[in-house]
């Protein structure tokens, strides 16, 4: 849990400096409704859980948990892709060993489509200033919640992608 409230606050960083009690407290209350609640539970209640004790602005806390999701599943994608490339099989027949060719064939293809989707997410860092005004142009079809919503959100979610042009975080 140490290692998440570091990388939280990493995320953070160039939006706010919450200390690490506050962050350590708000993913203890979500991780403990992830048990009562479910996953889904556990993105809404540690934002919501630090942006009432400390001054986060909630699309702030809320786009960093978006964030370290897309980053868990991008990295789960790649250590199932890395598996697959050197997954072994010793096949008795062809067909065998023509669908573990695939299988091989499949793990590439996964870790491609993981380092496009990081790139993408860094060149959406890089380019934030045209990004969200092409967004901006794109949702003004929504009601004007929505959009003030998804507005407020997108800008920090940009934020929090720092952590992708800094070595140390």
């Amino acid at each position: 849990y140490f290692v998440r409230v570091l990388r939280w606050r990493e995320l953070l960083g160039p939006m706010a400096r919450p200390s690490l009690a506050a962050l350590f407290r708000a993913t203890m209350i979500g991780f403990t409704a992830l048990f009562f609640v479910g996953r889904a539970a556990e993105m809404i209640v540690r934002p919501a859980a630090l942006s009432v004790k400390e001054r986060v602005h909630p699309s702030a806390s809320y786009a960093t948990v978006m964030i370290e999701r897309v980053f868990d599943m991008v990295m789960v994608v790649a250590f199932f892709a890395v598996n697959l490339i050197f997954f072994e099989y010793i096949a008795r027949d062809a067909d065998a060993t023509r669908l573990f060719g695939w299988i091989k064939v499949t793990g590439v293809l996964l870790l491609v489509a993981a380092a496009a989707g990081i790139y993408g997410l860094s060149a959406f860092r890089r380019r934030r200033n045209s990004a969200l005004t092409y967004l901006e142009r794109k949702l003004a079809w929504l009601p004007k919640s929505a959009h003030a919503a998804a507005m407020s959100l997108f800008p920090h979610i940009s934020e929090g992608l720092a952590v992708l042009h800094d070595a140390r975080g």
